[in-house]
């Protein structure tokens, strides 16, 4: 992985934030990331659309697809290294907002370690909470066959650098489901941003603290 050697806004000196501990009880490495077919920018923002009919797809084709789309390609060192080049665009390079998979079928909560290009599975503490969570999506999308994506958010990281810090990273979030819906589109997957927001994950796995807010959830699956 690339280092950022340079400054790349001089006005910004950052500290570096205290990172939430997330409730890891298992790691799965991913594989090398695989890239999507061949296809012209033109093509691919012209094609995307939010697309309801969601067929199966697999934890290893939903893993390649998120590392993709957030996974860091250069990364900062010494008193910038909680800073990052990724496809999405963030306030102070910071990329306070993380993937968490639901995926169908399994009574699972993963999160994409960036840093680490790995699955870790969370601990559950309250599994209401992930049922509401499911019940709530299949009420958005009754007829689903796909696996869910939560956006998280930690504000910590935000506010170490910024006033008023909320803005920003509700603007992260919506640069990074933009993202999100523009690779599956690249790599033909079903996408739909839903009209919740996923708050039920964070007291599933304990982490309703207030450094972490739910600002996004959305359905993937393999189109048809």
């Amino acid at each position: 992985m690339t280092h950022i050697e340079r400054d790349p806004s001089p006005r910004l000196t950052p500290s570096i934030p205290k990172e939430f501990q997330w409730p890891t009880t298992q790691r799965y490495k991913c594989p090398t990331i695989s890239l999507p077919r061949r296809q012209s920018f033109l093509q691919v923002v012209e094609n995307r659309r939010s697309i309801r009919n969601f067929g199966k797809i697999s934890i290893r084709e939903l893993a390649n697809y998120i590392a993709f789309s957030v996974s860091p390609r250069l990364v900062g060192i010494g008193p910038r290294e909680n800073q990052s080049l990724r496809l999405s665009l963030s306030a102070g390079a910071l990329h306070p907002v993380d993937v968490v998979l639901v995926p169908r079928g399994a009574r699972r909560i993963m999160r994409y370690n960036p840093k680490e290009n790995q699955l870790d599975s969370l601990k559950i503490v309250n599994g209401d909470y992930l049922c509401r969570f499911l019940k709530k999506s299949a009420e958005v999308l009754p007829d689903t066959q796909g696996s869910f994506i939560v956006l998280v958010g930690d504000l910590r990281k935000v506010s170490n650098l910024y006033e008023n810090p909320s803005s920003l990273l509700w603007r992260d979030a919506g640069a990074l489901l933009q993202t999100l819906a523009l690779t599956a589109e690249a790599f033909r997957i079903s996408f739909c941003p839903m009209g919740i927001l996923g708050h039920e994950i964070l007291p599933a796995i304990d982490a309703n603290n207030g450094q972490l807010c739910a600002v996004g959830a959305a359905c993937i699956g393999r189109q048809f």
